[in-house]
């Protein structure tokens, strides 16, 4: 038998890059990398450190978040840390989910990227799946330049407990002569 149980979201923080691998679609970077997004530095804002994307716009834009083969997470919520300054929007997002980098699932909302200093996004608070893949996909609106110096996940840890547990059974057979040769079929 399997059984999961779920335990008591927590955010992920600290240097995460060698835990997840970030790419982009339609997304040309001004200065830094993608990489830097989860670097743990939550403060610094400067190429080594973060990344920022200019003002373009937002629609088909995407950034996803790989997590590894065997590896899936249940994230609920996330929370973003910029240089700040602006008080609009810097476009709408909807979060996805994918284990086969093909077939992405919509979780939760839509939600506009607002470039304060510090934006929880509970968008996705409703997820119940996990995903080795999760997506950043741009709907419409453009987005802001800030420095973009960390990305945090809330994740659910999943506990699975196998049981392989069971009982032999058979019928007790006797060779008619010396044998030098057995074989014989067992059913699971």
């Amino acid at each position: 038998s399997v059984t999961s149980s779920l335990g008591t979201p927590a955010y992920e923080t600290g240097d995460q890059s060698s835990n997840i691998t970030l790419t982009s679609g339609n997304v040309t970077l001004v200065n830094g990398t993608l990489q830097n997004w989860v670097n743990g530095d939550t403060t610094t804002s400067n190429a080594t450190h973060s990344w920022y994307w200019g003002v373009v716009s937002a629609a088909g834009i995407w950034i996803k978040f790989d997590y590894g083969s065997g590896n899936t997470k249940l994230i609920t919520e996330n929370k973003f840390y910029t240089s700040g300054g602006y008080s609009s929007a810097g476009g709408t997002w909807q979060w996805q989910g994918s284990n086969n980098d093909s077939d992405w699932t919509d979780i939760g909302s839509t939600w506009d990227k607002v470039c304060s200093t510090t934006l929880t996004v509970t968008a996705m608070s409703g997820n119940t799946n996990s995903y080795r893949y999760y997506r950043m996909l741009g709907i419409s609106g453009t987005t802001l330049d800030p420095w973009d110096k960390e990305i945090e996940f809330k994740v659910t840890p999943i506990t699975t407990t196998v049981v392989a547990a069971g009982t032999l059974i058979s019928d007790t057979q006797t060779a008619p002569a010396a044998t030098t040769e057995v074989s014989g079929v067992i059913l699971y």
